[in-house]
């Protein structure tokens, strides 16, 4: 999605993200010896099946590069990139824009605007805004 949305923020979230190439499950069975101590559940080569694809999924997830689009990312890292490519008049005024820490428990129209109000578990509420992005994993 940020690729068709906005190629310079893929690359800096690409930039802060490691290359997910493949899935791996394993377990450590009860009782199992030091030598062999875990036992692989399932493998997903998921580089490979992007590529195998084709199609839309190729066309979406493969660059002209022939990079696969596919990372893994901590969660804060994300926020971050995310933050740091908002425009600078939101950030030193994200006040009412950027809210961490805060637990969303609805969403409502404003009274006498367009616009979507939050409200949070504090009694807080933020807005009206076009639009929100949730991200609490």
């Amino acid at each position: 999605v940020l690729r068709k949305i906005n190629p310079t923020l893929l690359r800096a979230v690409a930039d802060c993200a490691l290359p997910l190439k493949r899935i791996r499950s394993r377990t450590k069975p009860w009782g199992s010896s030091p030598s062999s101590p875990f036992s692989t559940l399932f493998e997903l080569p998921l580089e490979e099946a992007i590529r195998l694809e084709g199609g839309q999924v190729q066309e979406d997830l493969i660059t002209p590069d022939n990079e696969v689009l596919c990372y893994t990312i901590m969660r804060g890292t994300l926020q971050e990139a995310l933050y740091r490519a908002l425009p600078p008049k939101t950030r030193n005024n994200s006040k009412d824009r950027v809210q961490f820490g805060k637990t969303l428990v609805g969403l409502r129209g404003h009274d006498s605007e367009e616009g979507i109000v939050c409200e949070f578990e504090d009694g807080s509420t933020a807005g009206p805004f076009d639009l929100v992005v949730g991200c609490d994993g």
